[in-house]
Protein backbone atom coordinates (compact mmCIF):
# COMPACT_ATOMS: atom_id res chain seq x y z
CA UNK A 1 0.00 0.00 0.00
CA UNK A 2 1.46 3.08 -0.90
CA UNK A 3 -0.06 6.53 -0.19
CA UNK A 4 -1.18 9.35 -2.51
CA UNK A 5 -0.20 12.09 -0.63
CA UNK A 6 3.80 13.06 -0.57
CA UNK A 7 6.02 15.20 0.23
CA UNK A 8 8.52 17.40 -2.03
CA UNK A 9 11.42 18.92 -0.63
CA UNK A 10 12.46 22.25 -1.22
CA UNK A 11 15.23 25.12 -0.83
CA UNK A 12 15.02 28.72 -0.91
CA UNK A 13 17.18 31.47 0.07
CA UNK A 14 14.76 33.76 1.21
CA UNK A 15 13.57 31.18 3.37
CA UNK A 16 16.98 30.13 4.39
CA UNK A 17 17.73 33.75 5.56
CA UNK A 18 14.40 34.47 7.25
CA UNK A 19 15.03 31.29 9.61
CA UNK A 20 18.39 32.46 10.19
CA UNK A 21 17.31 35.40 11.92
CA UNK A 22 14.38 33.17 13.27
CA UNK A 23 17.41 31.28 14.50
CA UNK A 24 19.75 34.25 15.89
CA UNK A 25 16.95 36.04 17.44
CA UNK A 26 16.17 33.00 19.54
CA UNK A 27 20.01 32.19 20.70
CA UNK A 28 19.69 35.48 23.37
CA UNK A 29 22.86 34.56 24.71
CA UNK A 30 24.74 35.37 21.70
CA UNK A 31 25.69 38.58 19.35
CA UNK A 32 23.81 39.07 15.69
CA UNK A 33 26.08 37.54 12.64
CA UNK A 34 28.12 40.67 11.27
CA UNK A 35 25.36 42.62 9.58
CA UNK A 36 22.54 40.80 11.15
CA UNK A 37 22.01 43.18 13.87
CA UNK A 38 18.83 45.15 12.78
CA UNK A 39 16.89 41.98 11.53
CA UNK A 40 17.68 40.28 14.47
CA UNK A 41 17.14 43.23 16.94
CA UNK A 42 13.47 43.84 14.91
CA UNK A 43 13.12 39.37 15.59
CA UNK A 44 13.52 40.04 19.22
CA UNK A 45 10.93 42.97 19.40
CA UNK A 46 7.85 40.43 17.79
CA UNK A 47 9.44 37.42 20.11
CA UNK A 48 9.08 39.16 22.92
CA UNK A 49 5.16 39.78 22.10
CA UNK A 50 5.14 36.20 20.79
CA UNK A 51 7.72 33.75 22.40
CA UNK A 52 10.59 31.90 20.09
CA UNK A 53 7.77 29.31 19.23
CA UNK A 54 4.06 29.30 18.78
CA UNK A 55 1.71 32.90 17.52
CA UNK A 56 4.66 33.32 14.30
CA UNK A 57 2.35 31.36 12.27
CA UNK A 58 0.58 34.64 10.42
CA UNK A 59 4.05 35.84 9.89
CA UNK A 60 6.29 33.35 8.91
CA UNK A 61 3.63 31.41 6.32
CA UNK A 62 4.33 34.26 4.71
CA UNK A 63 7.79 33.57 3.62
CA UNK A 64 7.14 30.50 1.82
CA UNK A 65 4.49 32.05 -0.73
CA UNK A 66 5.98 35.82 -1.01
CA UNK A 67 8.88 37.94 -1.98
CA UNK A 68 10.75 40.16 0.37
CA UNK A 69 8.78 43.31 -0.39
CA UNK A 70 5.99 41.22 -1.19
CA UNK A 71 6.44 40.02 2.25
CA UNK A 72 6.87 44.01 3.64
CA UNK A 73 3.81 44.61 2.51
CA UNK A 74 2.03 42.23 4.06
CA UNK A 75 3.55 42.80 7.68
CA UNK A 76 1.95 46.43 6.66
CA UNK A 77 -1.33 45.17 6.38
CA UNK A 78 -1.25 43.08 9.59
CA UNK A 79 -3.67 44.53 12.00
CA UNK A 80 -3.19 47.25 14.79
CA UNK A 81 -3.24 46.45 17.98
CA UNK A 82 -2.78 43.04 17.04
CA UNK A 83 -5.52 40.78 19.56
CA UNK A 84 -3.80 37.44 21.01
CA UNK A 85 -5.06 35.55 23.15
CA UNK A 86 -6.58 38.36 25.02
CA UNK A 87 -3.55 40.90 24.87
CA UNK A 88 -3.54 43.75 22.24
CA UNK A 89 -0.52 43.98 20.90
CA UNK A 90 1.58 46.59 18.72
CA UNK A 91 3.10 44.30 16.55
CA UNK A 92 2.93 45.84 13.22
CA UNK A 93 6.05 48.37 13.66
CA UNK A 94 8.58 45.75 14.32
CA UNK A 95 7.35 43.30 12.46
CA UNK A 96 7.81 45.60 9.01
CA UNK A 97 10.93 46.58 10.69
CA UNK A 98 11.60 42.91 10.52
CA UNK A 99 10.95 42.75 6.98
CA UNK A 100 12.48 45.57 5.92
CA UNK A 101 15.72 44.31 7.30
CA UNK A 102 15.66 40.69 5.91
CA UNK A 103 15.02 42.31 2.49
CA UNK A 104 18.02 44.35 2.95
CA UNK A 105 20.26 41.25 3.92
CA UNK A 106 18.94 39.48 0.61
CA UNK A 107 21.49 41.01 -1.83
CA UNK A 108 24.30 40.75 0.16
CA UNK A 109 23.86 37.21 1.45
CA UNK A 110 22.93 35.58 -2.39
CA UNK A 111 26.27 36.90 -2.99
CA UNK A 112 28.08 35.88 0.20
CA UNK A 113 26.54 33.01 2.43
CA UNK A 114 24.20 31.27 -0.04
CA UNK A 115 26.93 29.53 -2.51
CA UNK A 116 27.91 27.55 0.23
CA UNK A 117 24.85 27.08 2.03
CA UNK A 118 22.72 26.03 -1.14
CA UNK A 119 25.59 23.56 -1.87
CA UNK A 120 25.26 22.06 1.71
CA UNK A 121 20.94 22.00 1.74
CA UNK A 122 21.47 20.38 -1.56
CA UNK A 123 23.85 17.61 -0.25
CA UNK A 124 21.15 17.01 2.33
CA UNK A 125 18.27 16.92 -0.60
CA UNK A 126 20.35 14.21 -2.60
CA UNK A 127 20.71 12.40 0.14
CA UNK A 128 17.39 12.30 0.71
CA UNK A 129 15.95 11.50 -2.60
CA UNK A 130 18.35 8.79 -2.37
CA UNK A 131 17.24 7.23 1.19
CA UNK A 132 14.27 8.70 2.14
CA UNK A 133 11.49 9.72 -0.33
CA UNK A 134 11.68 6.70 -2.31
CA UNK A 135 9.96 4.83 0.64
CA UNK A 136 8.21 8.07 2.00
CA UNK A 137 4.79 7.24 0.28
CA UNK A 138 4.95 3.55 1.62
CA UNK A 139 5.57 5.51 5.45
CA UNK A 140 3.01 8.00 4.97
CA UNK A 141 0.26 5.13 4.26
CA UNK A 142 1.59 3.37 7.39
CA UNK A 143 1.09 6.38 9.27
CA UNK A 144 -2.35 7.32 8.01
CA UNK A 145 -3.68 3.58 8.38
CA UNK A 146 -2.62 3.64 11.91
CA UNK A 147 -3.77 6.97 12.87
CA UNK A 148 -6.95 6.68 10.88
CA UNK A 149 -6.73 9.43 8.59
CA UNK A 150 -8.15 9.43 5.09
CA UNK A 151 -5.54 9.97 2.39
CA UNK A 152 -5.39 13.99 1.57
CA UNK A 153 -4.06 13.33 -2.14
CA UNK A 154 -1.85 16.26 -1.56
CA UNK A 155 1.59 16.95 -2.04
CA UNK A 156 3.19 19.09 1.03
CA UNK A 157 6.30 21.14 0.64
CA UNK A 158 9.25 20.60 2.79
CA UNK A 159 11.38 23.44 3.16
CA UNK A 160 14.94 22.87 4.35
CA UNK A 161 17.42 25.14 5.70
CA UNK A 162 20.90 25.69 7.52
CA UNK A 163 18.92 26.82 11.06
CA UNK A 164 16.01 27.84 12.73
CA UNK A 165 14.43 28.94 15.64
CA UNK A 166 14.24 25.62 18.48
CA UNK A 167 12.53 23.09 18.04
CA UNK A 168 13.96 23.21 14.96
CA UNK A 169 11.09 22.27 12.52
CA UNK A 170 7.35 23.65 12.51
CA UNK A 171 4.05 23.42 10.29
CA UNK A 172 2.22 26.12 9.45
CA UNK A 173 -1.63 27.08 7.51
CA UNK A 174 -0.73 28.29 4.22
CA UNK A 175 -3.94 30.34 2.43
CA UNK A 176 -6.50 27.68 1.60
CA UNK A 177 -5.61 25.35 4.55
CA UNK A 178 -2.45 23.98 2.42
CA UNK A 179 0.42 22.88 4.65
CA UNK A 180 3.75 23.98 4.85
CA UNK A 181 6.93 22.51 6.79
CA UNK A 182 10.19 24.02 7.15
CA UNK A 183 12.94 22.41 9.09
CA UNK A 184 16.52 22.62 9.78
CA UNK A 185 18.67 19.96 7.94
CA UNK A 186 21.06 19.28 11.33
CA UNK A 187 17.84 18.94 13.94
CA UNK A 188 18.58 15.78 15.71
CA UNK A 189 21.98 15.40 14.26
CA UNK A 190 21.91 12.56 12.18
CA UNK A 191 20.33 11.24 8.93
CA UNK A 192 17.94 8.80 10.85
CA UNK A 193 16.48 11.75 12.79
CA UNK A 194 16.64 13.99 9.98
CA UNK A 195 14.08 11.72 8.22
CA UNK A 196 12.30 10.64 11.44
CA UNK A 197 11.66 14.64 11.83
CA UNK A 198 10.39 14.37 8.23
CA UNK A 199 7.94 12.19 8.99
CA UNK A 200 6.66 14.25 12.36
CA UNK A 201 6.01 17.10 10.61
CA UNK A 202 4.38 15.33 8.02
CA UNK A 203 2.27 13.69 11.05
CA UNK A 204 1.28 17.50 11.42
CA UNK A 205 0.29 17.91 7.92
CA UNK A 206 -1.74 15.08 8.10
CA UNK A 207 -3.41 16.01 11.50
CA UNK A 208 -4.44 19.51 10.19
CA UNK A 209 -5.71 17.59 6.83
CA UNK A 210 -8.04 15.21 9.00
CA UNK A 211 -9.74 17.84 11.74
CA UNK A 212 -12.64 17.47 10.96
CA UNK A 213 -12.43 12.67 10.34
CA UNK A 214 -12.37 10.47 13.16
CA UNK A 215 -8.75 10.18 12.99
CA UNK A 216 -6.78 8.45 16.12
CA UNK A 217 -5.85 12.39 16.96
CA UNK A 218 -9.35 13.25 17.03
CA UNK A 219 -10.56 10.83 19.32
CA UNK A 220 -7.77 11.52 21.88
CA UNK A 221 -8.66 15.07 21.74
CA UNK A 222 -12.65 14.15 22.72
CA UNK A 223 -11.34 11.81 25.47
CA UNK A 224 -9.38 14.82 27.06
CA UNK A 225 -12.58 16.93 26.45
CA UNK A 226 -14.75 14.82 28.09
CA UNK A 227 -12.23 15.42 31.01
CA UNK A 228 -12.90 19.21 31.12
CA UNK A 229 -9.35 19.97 29.23
CA UNK A 230 -9.42 22.62 26.59
CA UNK A 231 -6.68 23.92 24.11
CA UNK A 232 -5.31 26.47 26.55
CA UNK A 233 -4.08 23.23 28.64
CA UNK A 234 -0.98 22.10 28.41
CA UNK A 235 -1.96 18.60 28.45
CA UNK A 236 -4.54 18.69 25.30
CA UNK A 237 -1.47 19.89 22.92
CA UNK A 238 1.38 17.34 25.07
CA UNK A 239 -0.85 13.82 24.63
CA UNK A 240 -1.27 14.19 21.26
CA UNK A 241 2.03 15.90 20.12
CA UNK A 242 4.41 13.17 21.79
CA UNK A 243 1.89 10.30 20.02
CA UNK A 244 3.30 11.95 16.96
CA UNK A 245 6.97 11.17 17.81
CA UNK A 246 6.20 7.84 19.13
CA UNK A 247 4.53 6.76 15.49
CA UNK A 248 6.63 8.35 13.72
CA UNK A 249 9.33 6.48 15.34
CA UNK A 250 7.68 3.50 14.95
CA UNK A 251 6.72 3.69 11.36
CA UNK A 252 11.32 4.68 11.30
CA UNK A 253 10.93 0.90 11.98
CA UNK A 254 8.93 -0.63 10.00
CA UNK A 255 10.38 1.06 7.07
CA UNK A 256 13.16 2.23 6.90
CA UNK A 257 15.29 0.82 10.01
CA UNK A 258 14.04 -2.13 12.41
CA UNK A 259 17.22 -0.65 14.65
CA UNK A 260 16.00 3.19 14.49
CA UNK A 261 16.85 4.80 17.50
CA UNK A 262 13.93 7.59 18.10
CA UNK A 263 14.20 10.83 18.36
CA UNK A 264 12.70 10.65 21.76
CA UNK A 265 15.64 8.68 23.15
CA UNK A 266 18.23 10.46 21.05
CA UNK A 267 17.43 13.92 22.40
CA UNK A 268 16.36 14.39 25.94
CA UNK A 269 12.37 14.83 24.50
CA UNK A 270 10.91 12.16 26.17
CA UNK A 271 12.67 12.61 29.44
CA UNK A 272 11.41 15.94 29.17
CA UNK A 273 7.75 14.28 28.62
CA UNK A 274 8.22 12.90 31.81
CA UNK A 275 4.80 10.20 32.46
CA UNK A 276 3.32 10.95 28.87
CA UNK A 277 6.01 9.20 27.34
CA UNK A 278 6.37 6.77 29.77
CA UNK A 279 2.33 5.69 29.36
CA UNK A 280 2.49 5.77 25.39
CA UNK A 281 5.54 4.02 24.77
CA UNK A 282 4.15 1.59 27.28
CA UNK A 283 0.59 1.34 25.06
CA UNK A 284 0.98 2.26 21.61
CA UNK A 285 3.35 -0.27 19.90
CA UNK A 286 1.29 -2.81 21.69
CA UNK A 287 -1.43 -1.06 19.46
CA UNK A 288 0.72 -1.11 16.52
CA UNK A 289 1.28 -5.07 17.16
CA UNK A 290 -2.09 -5.94 16.65
CA UNK A 291 -2.58 -6.65 20.46
CA UNK A 292 -5.07 -3.66 21.23
CA UNK A 293 -7.74 -1.83 19.73
CA UNK A 294 -7.72 1.73 19.07
CA UNK A 295 -10.31 2.58 21.20
CA UNK A 296 -8.76 0.38 24.16
CA UNK A 297 -5.11 1.84 23.15
CA UNK A 298 -6.57 5.51 23.62
CA UNK A 299 -8.67 4.60 26.65
CA UNK A 300 -6.16 3.34 28.58
CA UNK A 301 -3.26 6.13 27.49
CA UNK A 302 -6.15 8.85 28.77
CA UNK A 303 -6.98 6.85 32.19
CA UNK A 304 -3.72 6.29 32.86
CA UNK A 305 -2.03 10.12 32.69
CA UNK A 306 -5.78 10.75 34.02
CA UNK A 307 -5.08 14.51 32.74
CA UNK A 308 -7.45 17.91 34.99
CA UNK A 309 -8.14 20.90 33.41
CA UNK A 310 -4.83 23.27 34.44
CA UNK A 311 -2.56 20.34 33.42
Amino acid sequence: MTAKTGLELRVDPFVDLYFSVRAQAADLDEEPAPGYGPAVGAARSVQEMLGSFGGWGPLDSQVFELSPAEVVEAFSSLPEPYERRGRSLSLRGPAVRLAEAVEALMPGFLAGEWPTRRSRLEARVDFLEREFIPRHREALAHMMSSLGISDPGSTVPMYLVTTTNPPGAMTYYLHGGRQVSVLAVGVGGSDSLLMETLLHEATHTLDLASRESGSVFGAMRQLLEDRGLSRGDNAYHDIPHTLMFIQAAETMRRVYDPAHVAYGDATDLYERSGEIAVVELAVWPRYLAGELSRDEALRRIVEALDPRPGD
